[in-house]
């Protein structure tokens, strides 16, 4: 037990107790997985010298603010969103590693040099926000490739070269208001999506290759949203030419 005697003892202790705090706060808020997850994630990327401090001797967040670059970052100090535009980036982006991430709910990686697949997003079943854009992504995905992504609201492929038709889970997002495809090479039929027709504050599928009708849902956007498809018609576009051919009996 220590015996206080004086006031400078009292000032002295107290002091200490004060930095002892301070630490605890610091240790709290310092989670050693989630750094040893994000640097794992950044041994898969190369031309990564944007995220230099990114290392063992910080913390990532200070509460609300990044410490490292290209964080959002929670009251708490946990990562809830990635970043990293326009740093030049490549190499692969590992969504294995990011589920070690519990509070993620944002991935930004636009403007840099990725290619190859898009990742397996749906092992991030929480993300809210995912943007993608103007990268060198390719090939078709799969019907499942956002299954029980419910809570994500905005997605932005913009600017790859991603083939094939939308898929399925995609369509099937009621919560997702913001949709960027443009300038890809998407194509096959628009499908029904399952907002409600006024739930979009962005939805942009122009110059890819859709064919045929828009869907009525999607009728009361603007035109720009579908211009460079030369398959598409209807509004907002023109009419559909009828497909019903009249035999002449005569």
């Amino acid at each position: 037990m220590v015996r206080i005697n004086n006031a400078y003892d009292l000032n002295h202790w107290l002091l200490v107790l004060f930095f002892l705090a301070q630490l605890c706060i610091f240790v709290s808020s310092s989670d050693a997985s989630e750094i040893q997850t994000l640097l794992k994630f950044k041994s898969f990327l190369s031309n990564d010298t944007a995220l230099d401090n990114w290392n063992n001797s910080t913390n990532p967040c200070n509460g609300t603010t990044n410490i490292w670059s290209g964080l959002y970052c929670e009251k708490n100090g946990k990562v809830y969103g990635l970043k990293l535009q326009n740093m030049g980036l490549m190499g692969i982006i590992d969504i294995d590693t990011l589920s070690g991430l519990s509070a993620l709910r944002s991935i930004s990686i636009m403007n840099n040099n990725f290619e190859g697949p898009l990742p397996s997003l749906n092992k991030l079943g929480a993300l809210i926000g995912v943007y993608l854009s103007n990268n060198q992504f390719t090939g078709e995905m799969q019907d499942n490739a956002f299954e029980g992504m419910s809570s994500l609201k905005k997605i932005y492929l913009d600017g790859n070269e991603l083939s094939g038709k939308i898929p399925k889970s995609l369509a099937a997002l009621s919560k997702l208001s913001e949709l960027g495809l443009q300038g890809n090479q998407f194509s096959g039929k628009i499908p029904n999506f399952a907002q409600s027709p006024n739930g979009w504050k962005y939805f942009n599928i122009s110059n890819n290759r859709f064919e045929g009708r828009i869907p009525a849902s999607l009728s009361n956007l603007e035109a720009s949203a579908f211009t460079g498809n030369k398959g598409l018609c209807g509004k907002p576009l023109t009419p559909c030419k009828s497909s019903m051919k009249w035999i002449n009996s005569f």
